[in-house]
């Protein structure tokens, strides 16, 4: 039988890591300079990143392809494929790592 206690904790817990990921704002704003100001969009985040050389430009360009799926996500959930979902989240959960690990390095 499904724990729906377990599963909502799981999503508070991805909830609260998300919010973490907000530092990438603050990075650009304090060392972007004028020609890079915080981004509107939070698509526009890893490539204002990748232009700061705190990311490399392919990968800035692949990780910036969430910002797209989490907006189907939010506006079209049950019209999404659930296998492209299920991969989708498989990549994520990679990328995310390798950008906590960019960003970890740029910080230290």
């Amino acid at each position: 039988m499904l724990d729906k206690n377990f599963v909502k904790m799981k999503v508070e817990y991805i909830q609260r890591d998300l919010n973490h990921l907000e530092p990438n704002e603050h990075i650009i704003a304090e060392r972007g300079g004028e020609k890079l100001k915080a981004p509107l969009q939070y698509r526009e985040t890893f490539l204002r990143l990748a232009k700061m050389r705190i990311l490399p430009e392919d990968f800035a360009q692949e990780i910036a392809k969430s910002a797209g799926f989490r907006n189907a996500i939010v506006h079209d959930y049950n019209n999404i494929d659930k296998y492209i979902t299920y991969q989708s989240v498989k990549d994520a959960i990679a990328q995310y790592a390798r950008y906590c690990d960019y960003i970890l390095k740029f910080i230290c």
